[in-house]
């Protein structure tokens, strides 16, 4: 995975904008699950929390989320309580990503 984030930081791939999910898997069964930001993989317990983290960082960054995704995350937006997802400051944020 180390040589995968270096190659993605040096261009050698052309892999997915950040952030993003990365997920490990034997066979058929995902055995480890990442969520990428600024080339560091943050390890988490499940493809759920992955997803959530992911959600959630586009808005602690400020990041608008890729075209090609907008509508999935639009209706995730839906989904989520505004008030919750949509925080004024920066701690506020931060404590969102980090629950």
């Amino acid at each position: 995975m180390e040589e995968y984030l270096r190659e993605k930081k040096s261009g050698k791939r052309d892999l997915p904008k950040q952030p993003y999910i990365l997920a490990l898997r034997d066979g058929g069964h995902i055995t480890r699950c990442f969520i990428v930001i600024e080339y560091q993989a943050l390890a988490v317990h499940s493809v759920k929390k992955a997803f959530d983290l992911l959600h959630k960082s586009f808005y602690v960054f400020d990041l608008q989320y890729p075209q090609p995704l907008e509508a999935l995350y639009g209706f995730v937006d839906l989904l989520h309580d505004s008030s919750a997802c949509v925080a004024n400051s920066v701690r506020e944020k931060f404590n969102l990503l980090f629950q």
